[in-house]
């Protein structure tokens, strides 16, 4: 069967009762259309589930008052913008930038839209984003890539152990993106 990968959109609701927001959109989720039809596998709907949605919701429910229902998430590539067939929302000088504080994150920042707050107000959301968004970066963490070299029994060791401890460390070393655009609603 002739395999065409898609970009697609998956939206993911809150298993948590607890907490104001309640849904996310993740934009240009890769899909394949396979006999016409365009479709998410479920290994990568699981990936985006538990290294997205889930902090996210999770952390927002620690948060009183956080104002936030829903929320918009492109995945996006610094290095390749022009790569990505779907679009994606301007980033300016007024957003929100969150940079990585997870060294071998291979996600290195989320960018949160200006949302035309000003002062007291903008310092609450700023710190709201910080908490929401910041304990995604630990979920797209890599190990530093182990030099094969020679045949070696310790690499090929590591390897497996690395595979076994994180069952998407392969979708990690393989992302087209580096970088999570957010529009909070």
């Amino acid at each position: 069967m002739d395999k065409t990968i898609a970009f697609l959109t998956m939206t993911l609701n809150s298993p948590y009762n607890k907490g104001e927001l309640r849904g996310l959109q993740l934009i240009g989720v890769p899909g394949v259309q396979e006999g016409g039809k365009y479709g998410i596998t479920s290994r990568t709907q699981l990936f985006f589930d538990d290294s997205i949605a889930k902090p996210i919701f999770r952390a927002s429910t620690n948060i009183s008052r956080l104002g936030w229902r829903s929320a918009k998430i492109w995945l996006y590539s610094i290095n390749e913008p022009d790569r990505l067939e779907y679009q994606v929302p301007e980033v300016d000088n007024r957003d929100l930038v969150i940079f990585s504080p997870v060294p071998n994150s291979a996600l290195r920042s989320i960018c949160v839209l200006d949302n035309q707050l000003t002062g007291l107000a903008y310092e609450d959301w700023k710190r709201k984003a910080h908490l929401v968004f910041s304990p995604v970066f630990s979920k797209f963490l890599i190990l530093p890539e182990l030099s094969s070299g020679p045949v070696n029994p310790f690499f090929d060791w590591m390897k497996s152990t690395a595979n076994s401890l994180d069952p998407y460390l392969e979708i990690k070393q393989q992302l087209f993106f580096d970088s999570l655009i957010v529009q909070i609603d």
